[in-house]
């Protein structure tokens, strides 16, 4: 409480340095989301790249330090923010050349949702590079652009997750402990047409799949999810069918 102004404002500048790491990790799931909205695994190579070009960035930083012998570079919030959104514009445009380079070997729906989210994403990253106009405005108002520049992605993310079951495999069970499968309906009351739902989820079938094999609506098959992870305890598919295979 009794710190002078110099250290509270080196203290506060620091924190984008601490935050960096984080920040690459944050852009290696970018390009891991490319490649998997397009339905292809990521090699080895491409994580090699990224740590290379991490350390790249570290090395230019430090030779920045023992050039002014000073992190007054790297404790400006105007210099980090520049910096985080540069590598952030970059990684948008491999995260563009990854689905560009993969879009036409889908069908033509998936290929609508990917584009659809590309645009989402590049209008989140718009939003974010105009707000970094706005940093120097006042104190006042940074919280607020903190705000926005958290909320941007979530149209972007919003709409994948509506469309997860049409672009993404949902995960299947291998095998199943029957014994397992019983104990399970039992002990959590699941109901004989749960029971159908599950068996279907278990085979890695989307909720539209599903509706047509048990000849329901897709929300009817949403409603009995809910309810089953609801029964249950659980979140998501991957929590569901490994509680059924043990």
């Amino acid at each position: 409480m009794e710190a002078r102004i110099e250290v509270e404002e080196a203290a506060t500048g620091i924190m984008p340095l601490i935050g960096f790491p984080f920040f690459i990790i944050a852009m290696i799931m970018v390009i891991r989301m490319a490649y998997a909205l397009v339905g292809q695994s990521v090699s080895i190579r491409i994580y090699f790249i990224h740590l290379g070009a991490y350390l790249t960035i570290a090395l230019v930083v430090l030779g920045i330090y023992l050039v002014q012998s000073s992190w007054s570079f790297v404790t400006d919030h105007s210099a980090s923010i520049v910096l985080m959104v540069s590598i952030e514009s970059i990684y948008f445009i491999l995260f563009t050349g990854i689905i560009v380079g993969y879009l036409k070997s889908s069908s033509i729906p998936r290929r609508k949702i990917i584009i659809g989210f590309t645009l989402l994403f590049l209008l989140g990253l718009s939003l974010r590079i105009g707000l970094t106009a706005l940093n120097e405005v006042g104190i006042w108002i940074r919280p607020l652009l903190l705000l926005l520049c958290f909320l941007s992605p979530l149209p972007g993310l919003w709409y994948i997750r509506q469309q997860s079951d049409l672009i993404f495999r949902p995960i299947a069970g291998e095998s199943l402990d029957l014994n397992r499968k019983k104990h399970l309906f039992e002990k959590y009351r699941i109901t004989r047409r749960e029971q159908e739902v599950i068996e279907q989820i278990c085979l890695g079938k989307t909720n539209q799949q599903i509706a047509d094999t048990l000849f329901i609506s897709l929300q009817t098959v949403k409603d009995h999810t809910h309810r089953i992870y609801t029964k249950v305890g659980i979140n998501n598919r991957m929590k569901l069918v490994r509680l059924v295979n043990g």
